[in-house]
């Protein structure tokens, strides 16, 4: 059943996650590591920003197009590197093919009422990611962010759809000379580890998807280059 928006008062679209472990990848990966301007990056932090245009698309409720921003950290921890996201906003969207103006998705769960008042859903904080590349296949770098959870507030419709799942963006490098930073790039519906479900829009797997679609720049926060090997 699609849950009824009841306000939004109160939920900001702002995302943080934490510099927590993760298990082991699968047997199919292999661990990589961060390195910053060529030179491996150590067990300190070092910040990352992050931006760019994403796409978020489902069967039911259409294509939004939002603008994103972010900062955090990159380390590395033996052989295998870690990020965690301090801050992300994820709105500015526009949508199609019906305008809903106020459009936007933040990692806490649907407002619900106390005694007349709203209140904040539980933030799904903190988020876990490690860097790591296939062992078969394209042999493609991907970061793995599990336990994400956000929520799409569409005002237009009336409506706040909790999705969760783990994403594994593409990273690519960028240049060595500094004048292309790396990307995330987020593969969509033709990829099979960018996107999340949820319970709320029909029975199918397609119809409760929630596709991502796009790139986002990364750089250190003092216009390093940010690389994995």
């Amino acid at each position: 059943m699609i849950r009824p928006r009841r306000s939004l008062i109160g939920l900001a679209p702002v995302l943080a996650a934490a510099a927590l472990l993760i298990p082991p990848v699968a047997a199919d990966a292999a661990n990589q590591r961060w390195f910053i301007n060529g030179v491996v990056a150590e067990a300190q932090h070092s910040g990352v920003i992050d931006w760019g245009t994403l796409s978020v698309e489902n069967h039911f409720l259409g294509k939004l197009q939002c603008t994103t921003v972010s900062s955090g950290a990159v380390w590395n921890e033996g052989e295998t590197g870690f990020g965690a996201t301090a801050l992300t906003t994820i709105g500015a969207c526009t949508s199609e093919p019906t305008p809903c103006e106020g459009a936007f998705l933040a990692a806490e769960g649907p407002l619900e009422l106390i005694k007349g008042a709203p209140k904040r859903g539980k933030s799904s904080l903190p988020w876990q990611e490690e860097v790591f590349r296939e062992e078969s296949g394209e042999k493609l770098r991907h970061v793995k962010i599990k336990e994400v959870k956000l929520t799409l507030v569409m005002p237009c419709l009336n409506l706040e759809l909790p999705f969760e799942g783990t994403l594994e963006p593409i990273y690519r490098d960028g240049d060595r000379n500094g004048l292309s930073p790396s990307r995330l790039v987020f593969q969509g519906k033709g990829g099979t580890t960018s996107f999340l479900t949820t319970k709320a829009l029909g029975t199918g797997e397609e119809e409760n998807a929630l596709h991502f679609v796009g790139e986002v720049a990364q750089d250190g926060t003092s216009v390093q280059l940010i690389t994995a090997e």
